[in-house]
């Protein structure tokens, strides 16, 4: 349990949160995910699961529908809808609700949303200093390991 950058980078800034459920009988399972950074000019988006009900900007709670969209004003666009391809297809049993974010510097980030866990897949250019459990792009995998993040 706990945070864990997914990605980190003098720009882009991801991090997870890691929480035990009764369902994965106290593994951790991803809970919250929270972007932020420079690239988005001190904004910050976070997006929990189904039960917590979270989806904020700066701490205010947007897309509260689904079939929603917000704009982040200049800095990109946040919509929510059932599209998307799941990440674990073991998912599909259930209904999709998908997160979808388009943010500055060709960062594209999905978050299913489903009753006690999130799911997410990003999509984005390597970054300079560039680190996390996504790793650092520099095609050495031994390098990116726990313990060197």
């Amino acid at each position: 349990e706990g945070e864990a950058w997914i990605v980190r980078s003098q720009q882009v800034w991801i991090q997870a949160r890691f929480q035990g459920t009764q369902w994965t009988k106290g593994l951790a399972a991803t809970s919250k995910l929270a972007i932020g950074g420079p690239f988005l000019g001190g904004h910050v988006i976070i997006v929990g699961t189904l039960d917590s009900a979270v989806v904020t900007v700066d701490h205010k709670p947007v897309l509260k529908d689904l079939y929603s969209e917000y704009s982040l004003a200049g800095f990109g666009t946040l919509r929510y809808n059932d599209q998307g391809d799941l990440p674990d297809k073991a998912a599909g049993v259930w209904d999709k609700r998908a997160v979808h974010m388009d943010l500055p510097e060709g960062v594209r980030v999905v978050v299913f949303r489903w009753k006690n866990y999130i799911d997410f897949r990003v999509q984005m250019p390597a970054q300079p200093g560039q680190d996390g459990a996504c790793g650092n792009v520099n095609s050495d995998p031994s390098d990116d390991t726990t313990e060197a993040i």
